[in-house]
């Protein structure tokens, strides 16, 4: 079971990378949840790994923090873009979005193992290389809220992106408050 689990989670990267477009409309289904999970546990690991090497010792503090920190960020994610998506009227499971995602991610393994190889290639190349990995990631994130919800592709991306907006507008908001409460503070006394 556990072969099946490896070769059919493999056979689905390999697919997302090589035919992101229609691999992505396999991805997006409830059943694939298993196979994506176990995709992102492994892109969970490989930065804890990475730094470990870098490090030269293993640190248990790191892999706790990783693990939790991203699992959090992982369901917010999900939670976030499956309100968005279903705000802009799209119809879809929130397991096939979480596959998706799940699999949207594995190009940030290229930027994790260029940034591993930082001491041997030129900083900007590694940056470059980091940079064209976030904006294919992005483009599968698009994919798969597309595929999953039946969207087109503005929506998708406006999908994508209201969290984040949403959430930077709050924190502008609450250093605001915070701004002119201290200002307050100061000008009393």
């Amino acid at each position: 079971m556990k072969d099946t689990l490896v070769q059919d989670a493999l056979v689905l990267v390999y697919d997302v990378i090589t035919r992101p477009r229609s691999a992505m409309a396999g991805v997006v289904s409830p059943a694939r949840l298993r196979e994506g999970l176990f995709v992102w546990a492994f892109m969970l690991l490989l930065p804890i790994f990475s730094a470990t090497a870098q490090l030269g010792r293993f640190s248990l503090s790191l892999l706790l923090g990783t693990t939790i920190g991203g699992i959090v960020f992982f369901l917010l994610q999900v939670m976030f873009i499956h309100g968005a998506a279903s705000l802009f009227g799209g119809k879809g499971p929130v397991r096939g979005l979480a596959a998706g995602l799940c699999f949207a991610n594995v190009p940030l393994c290229f930027a994790t193992l260029a940034e591993s190889f930082i001491f041997l290639l030129p900083s900007p190349l590694v940056h470059l290389l980091s940079l064209i990995a976030a904006l294919w990631s992005i483009y599968l994130d698009v994919l798969a809220i597309k595929e999953n919800y039946g969207l087109g592709t503005g929506r998708s991306i406006v999908a994508l992106f209201l969290p984040v907006v949403i959430i930077v507008v709050i924190l502008g908001i609450i250093a605001v408050c915070f701004v002119v409460s201290l200002a307050s503070l100061v000008k009393g006394l």
